[in-house]
């Protein structure tokens, strides 16, 4: 799928929040969400920011 197709099924199906899962270094689940307008191109190009301290990638 591509991010219109996305986007348009989220419209469908009402959802306003993406979810996106990933593990710290010690294996433990966390995720980041986003809302549905900031979800585009350059999530896929450019990916997301993120404090790296909160998941254990850096010192704080």
């Amino acid at each position: 799928m591509n991010v219109e197709e996305i986007k348009k099924l989220c419209e469908e199906k009402q959802i306003r929040m993406i979810d996106f899962k990933m593990t710290d270094i010690d294996g433990r689940w966390r995720h980041i969400t986003i809302p549905l307008e900031r979800f585009g191109e350059g999530i896929f190009t450019q990916g997301i920011g993120f404090d790296g301290s909160n998941y254990g990638y850096a010192p704080i």
